[in-house]
């Protein structure tokens, strides 16, 4: 008989008769060690709760608990595509500056320098502070390109530039391909509340998408899609000198 972690009883109770008769001094850590054994068989046989298996599905974390810095570290490789912008750690958290930039391709970008195979799910809280945050921030999925988000999918938060009034604020699904931008998805959601956080999921579950925030707002996306295969994952935004994003709790699980 075997319990769900492969000791058998019928292999552990010969050496513990073995030790219940006298021994020699030098055999006595063996007996001391069979001892240990059986108390544990006999706990998790009649329990089965001493130590629980676990199935671990974590690929990817960062919480960015770390002194600021100007990059985020080796894990991550930064895309800086114009003046001013930069992808930095501040207040235990990941910190984009758009600069100038005020749309997907100009804005900075970090991705995971590994690439991620198979089905997934991808998630990061997400804040603003200073007011109204008349910008973007994505969780970037299967970009072709561990450098520059390219031929992938975007799922997050953006403002539709140019609007006066009134201002239009989207949770969206997008595509990148080959530098260009195009919507999925659209859906209206309301103007973000500086110093509240918010959580972006992206599921990519084979040609399955699905793009979902929680928190001040729950809005999902779901479409079918199947023009990116295996790719990189990580986080795009931006911010000006009076509005900032800021990313949290990164995570890159299998399914």
């Amino acid at each position: 008989m075997k319990n769900d972690y492969g000791i058998s009883v019928y292999t552990l109770w010969p050496r513990l008769a073995f030790c219940t008769r006298n021994q020699p001094m030098e055999i006595s850590k063996f007996c001391r060690k069979m001892a240990v054994l059986a108390g544990f068989f006999l706990c998790m046989l009649f329990s089965n709760q001493c130590i629980k298996k676990t199935d671990n599905k974590e690929i990817f974390r960062d919480k960015f608990d770390r002194s600021n810095s100007s990059t985020l570290g080796s894990d991550w490789t930064i895309n800086m595509p114009s003046v001013g912008t930069l992808f930095t750690i501040n207040g235990n958290m990941a910190k984009p500056l758009g600069g100038s930039g005020t749309t997907e391709v100009t804005v900075p970008s970090a991705l995971y320098n590994q690439k991620v195979k198979g089905s997934f799910k991808a998630s990061a809280k997400f804040v603003i502070s200073g007011g109204d945050y008349e910008s973007l921030g994505y969780i970037i999925a299967r970009s072709a390109a561990s450098d520059v988000p390219t031929d992938g999918y975007l799922c997050g938060y953006y403002y539709s530039l140019g609007t006066a009034s009134p201002k239009k604020y989207y949770f969206s699904l997008r595509k990148v391909s080959s530098g260009t931008v195009t919507s999925i998805a659209d859906v209206a959601m309301h103007q973000l509340t500086s110093g509240k956080s918010d959580t972006i999921t992206f599921t990519v579950d084979n040609s399955t998408l699905k793009c979902e925030i929680s928190g001040n707002s729950t809005i999902g996306i779901s479409i079918t899609d199947s023009s990116f295969g295996d790719g990189y994952t990580g986080l795009l935004g931006g911010g000006n000198n009076s509005q900032y994003l800021f990313f949290d709790d990164f995570l890159i699980e299998k399914l």
